[in-house]
């Protein structure tokens, strides 16, 4: 299959300037030079104080009837459960502050102590990276640095449950369509399916990014097709497609955007975003 057919500046990133070489053609890309510890987008400070205060229960397991993680960015930039039209990070501002159920229950943190995080949040939580020697750099984080299950959830219902949420990371259209891939070269792909993740080597079965995007993909008329991103990281839209190849797409989210510049063919598109990534693709397709 010919995922990646040619563009070896791959995909562009967002507003945080995420991009480079993707090699031939893959969604994803080196997101920078700066050094990483904890290739979470996080600064140190605002790292530190999730740790120590936060992630006990909002690990990547999650304790104590927390209902989302603070580990990366990326979740601190997803819509928060209780209040949609904030996001997590802004929440999690007002509940350390809090004056009277501050959150970590019990007395509240110091102002000083807040300060850090609350001026990160306010600019807008723009990707970050701790260093190696413990100093924050704006560069961001090379996403295809680290192999791991960002969400610390997976898809647990079986191989053929039907579920939207089924099966992330794994070559959908492939399954749901039983024919071979020279078949689907020759006929067109009845659908297009795949996941987006946080990180560029995600296994299989790992839930990927907790809605809030879109993939959209360009015919090579111009026609744009939109497709929703649902709670872990699922696209899709079965049965005869009118896209026209060869297309290109991007995924929308949060206000940046993360481009495939390579024209495709392909519309299964984790048969090539496959964890260490297939046929020109550098890993999965990761969030800008």
């Amino acid at each position: 299959a010919a995922c990646g057919t040619g563009g070896s500046g791959g995909v562009g990133g967002g507003a945080a300037g995420a991009g480079g070489t993707a090699g031939t053609g893959g969604m994803g890309g080196t997101a920078g030079t700066g050094a990483t510890t904890a290739g979470n987008g996080l600064d140190c400070d605002v790292n530190a104080l999730l740790g120590q205060h936060c992630r006990s229960c909002h690990g990547a397991t999650l304790a104590g009837g927390a209902p989302m993680p603070l580990v990366t960015r990326q979740h601190l930039l997803a819509p928060a459960v209780s209040m949609p039209s904030v996001s997590v990070g802004a929440l999690a501002v007002t509940r350390l502050e809090h004056p009277t159920a501050p959150m970590p229950p019990g007395a509240a943190l110091p102002s000083a102590t807040i300060a850090p995080f609350k001026a990160w949040v306010d600019a807008g939580m723009p990707l970050r990276s701790c260093g190696s020697d413990g100093g924050t750099v704006d560069a961001g984080f090379d996403p295809f640095a680290v192999t791991q299950c960002t969400s610390g959830s997976s898809w647990t219902g079986g191989a053929m449950n039907g579920s939207e949420f089924m099966n992330p990371g794994r070559a959908c259209i492939t399954c749901h369509i039983p024919e071979n891939q020279q078949e689907l070269e020759e006929k067109g792909p009845e659908g297009v399916a795949g996941t987006v993740y946080f990180t560029g080597h995600e296994p299989d079965l790992c839930n990927g990014l907790d809605g809030g995007a879109v993939v959209v993909i360009t015919g090579a008329n111009a026609v744009e097709t939109r497709l929703p991103v649902n709670r872990v990281g699922n696209f899709y839209r079965f049965g005869p497609n009118s896209i026209a190849k060869p297309f290109t797409a991007r995924v929308e989210y949060q206000g940046r955007v993360r481009r495939m510049n390579a024209m495709q063919t392909n519309t299964d598109c984790n048969s090539c975003h496959t964890q260490a990534g297939a046929n020109g693709a550098p890993g999965r397709i990761v969030a800008p």
